[in-house]
């Protein structure tokens, strides 16, 4: 399969939003307006397509970004120079053909020498374990767990350090 990566247009909105939804509770369900402000806002919002239609996307946020995300915040009271991977989502029939990893390898090439780290949550309870086998395979190092909504939500907090800008 031929995977083309890039930045997502108004015309794939409605798509994006079916290929999340089907990934509940893996990812939380957002409203269309989250989609537009990622579209206008976020560092990094990119599809990935084959076949022609959209079969993956990331999202991907600076932490001067003004998101609510608590995992975001997390993330943002701790450091200063990395991408927050918001959310990436493969449609299931793509699934372990090279999409995410393409979309990962894309998001590095952008910012690889930008910034120090990309950082992400993957949820532990209910598990996740596609997605935590993935994010090791790419690099990825927990560091540390967070619980949510009373105790029954826990994820994995995870960075991959990135060569970062040159230092003088």
């Amino acid at each position: 399969m031929s995977i083309a990566i890039r930045d997502v247009s108004a015309q794939d909105l409605e798509a994006l939003i079916e290929l999340n939804e089907c990934e509940v509770p893996h990812v939380n369900s957002v409203p269309l307006s989250l989609f537009e402000w990622f579209a206008q806002e976020a560092a990094y919002f990119r599809v990935a397509r084959a076949e022609g239609r959209v079969v993956g996307f990331l999202a991907g946020l600076a932490p001067a970004m003004p998101h609510t995300s608590q995992y975001f915040r997390w993330f943002r009271e701790r450091y200063s120079d990395f991408i927050y991977i918001d959310r990436v989502v493969v449609s299931p029939e793509s699934r372990r053909l090279g999409v995410a990893a393409r979309l990962y390898g894309d998001m590095e090439t952008t910012f690889g020498e930008r910034v120090s780290m990309l950082a992400c949550e993957v949820n532990l309870v209910p598990r996740n374990e596609p997605s935590l086998r993935f994010h090791a395979r790419m690099g990825f190092r927990s560091i540390g767990t967070l619980e949510t909504e009373n105790g029954t939500k826990q994820v994995s907090l995870l960075v991959k350090r990135l060569a970062g800008p040159a230092r003088s």
